[in-house]
């Protein structure tokens, strides 16, 4: 499985990240507007872009792997403007896992640790 496409969606409130694979498996990631210095979310948009040009073509379930990338090839250059493209990239990569391996994402990240919460 290899990273075909990778878009960013505006919306209202929030931004989102479209991530697609060449076996047609979709992962979503917000990018949120307060994320970031600069109060607006287009430049955690273009940190997206930014990141794309190394994901095309690569392994999504290697999340791990593309994080330490991404974050050694912006450090100093995009601060948290940058962390929020990350986040949302990350987010999107771990729908697409859950996805492949038909589990929710909690299971992947190790179970569920209580089975209610106060409110």
């Amino acid at each position: 499985m290899k990273i075909k496409e990778i878009k960013t969606l505006s919306g209202d409130r929030y931004n989102y990240v479209k991530i697609t694979t060449d076996e047609n498996i979709v992962g979503y990631g917000e990018i949120h507007p307060a994320s970031g210095t600069s109060g607006t979310p287009f430049v955690s948009m273009a940190g997206v872009k930014y990141c794309e040009e190394y994901l095309i073509n690569k392994n999504p379930l290697e999340i791990e792997k593309h994080w330490q990338h991404m974050f050694r090839r912006q450090i100093f250059r995009g601060g948290s403007d940058m962390m929020a493209a990350m986040g949302a990239i990350d987010i999107a990569l771990w729908d697409i896992k859950g996805k492949a391996y038909n589990k929710p994402v909690y299971e992947l990240l190790g179970g569920k640790v209580r089975d209610k919460v106060r409110l």
